[in-house]
């Protein structure tokens, strides 16, 4: 949201928005990007034959971004209608600690709202988020006003 600061304000604008915009963050930008399975059975996607036993890389970094789901996908849209997100698995493979880990975004990012003019700090370079895994910046360097000064 840094680098886009009016979608930015208008959450700063609109708390209602917190919850959505983590979502719309986490399916535009997933902490993992790609997920790593074995075929179950023999099947067919995209027309493409996966025999059962096979290694499969599931990206889930770009279905969150698949044009058919998501209208104008790499956009930052807080207020997109949200299709289906794969930022934390699915079924058997759920991530058990979605709703921790959602929760805890949403308080960090209400109080992250409250700093003044939070903005990069323009003596470092722009983050670069890095990884298939775990992905994340090495380091984020900001700024923000002390007392709204």
């Amino acid at each position: 949201m840094l680098e886009q600061p009016d979608v930015l304000e208008e959450l700063r604008q609109d708390r209602s928005l917190v919850s959505k915009a983590v979502m719309e963050t986490m399916r535009r930008d997933p902490t993992a990007g790609a997920v790593a399975r074995i075929a179950a059975c023999n099947m067919e996607i995209g027309g493409m034959t996966i025999p059962k036993g096979t290694a499969v890389l599931c990206s889930i970094a770009s279905a969150n971004r698949d044009r058919e789901v998501y209208e104008d996908p790499d956009r930052l849209w807080l207020k997109r209608p949200m299709g289906p997100l794969l930022s934390f698995g699915f079924g058997p493979h759920m991530c058990l600690g979605m709703h921790m880990a959602l929760t805890e975004m949403e308080v960090a990012l209400e109080e992250i709202l409250d700093l003044p003019s939070l903005r990069f700090d323009p003596n470092y370079p722009a983050p670069e988020i890095r990884g298939l895994n775990m992905r994340r910046p090495d380091a984020l360097h900001v700024l923000w006003d002390v007392n709204g000064k």
